[in-house]
């Protein structure tokens, strides 16, 4: 199955949308674990007419403070699904479409008993029960107008793109050379909290 093909669209997006993917991942891992100390991937390419040898599924595996470990994995020809999970000790966490948030709710499990909790309990947010609702573009905007009228810091700034950009080189690397590849100490404050699930 050529990229075209997966992509419902142009070759070009489909590597775009692959590489947000691989981001966004990679910056929910970061929030949730702090900056990767290492960095393994592996990729399959694309072989099929056309696809000029792009990334067709890529995985990964971040080495975190505190020995931790957090995998991603991103594919074009497998079917969509977006689910991030925490898992810890005591307890896991489940979030259902982590990125747009368009269920409204997590799941806790501890002790072999699970919960359903909203991702919004204050209402501060306003989502809508509407599955095909625009609320994290809604809010991006808003966090942005705010920012630019009313000069209020972002929440995640320069220093956090850096680190960003830098776990992301890092996945690209290990993918191409087959090796763990060492990052560079975070330039952002670590604002993880490390904790687990109680």
């Amino acid at each position: 199955m050529s990229r075209r093909e997966t992509s419902g669209g142009s070759e070009s997006w489909a590597a775009v949308r692959y590489w947000i993917w691989a981001v966004t991942a990679s910056a929910g891992i970061r929030l949730f674990g702090g900056q990767p100390l290492r960095v393994s991937a592996a990729q399959v390419v694309d072989t099929a007419d056309g696809a000029d040898g792009g990334d067709l599924r890529l995985a990964a595996t971040f080495a975190l403070p505190g020995d931790a470990l957090a995998q991603f994995d991103v594919a074009l020809d497998f079917p969509r699904r977006d689910e991030l999970e925490l898992i810890g000790a005591n307890g896991k966490i489940t979030i259902p479409d982590p990125w747009l948030c368009r269920y409204g709710y997590l799941e806790l499990e501890r002790g072999g008993v699970s919960e359903r909790l909203s991702a919004d309990p204050s209402g501060r947010f306003r989502l809508s029960s509407h599955f095909d609702n625009d609320d994290a573009y809604r809010i991006e905007f808003q966090n942005a107008s705010l920012q630019i009228t009313g000069g209020t810091a972002p929440t995640f700034g320069r220093a956090d793109a850096i680190d960003q950009a830098a776990a992301i080189e890092a996945v690209r690397q290990a993918a191409t050379t087959g090796t763990w590849i060492a990052m560079p100490a975070p330039t952002a404050p670590n604002t993880s909290t490390h904790g687990e699930p109680s």
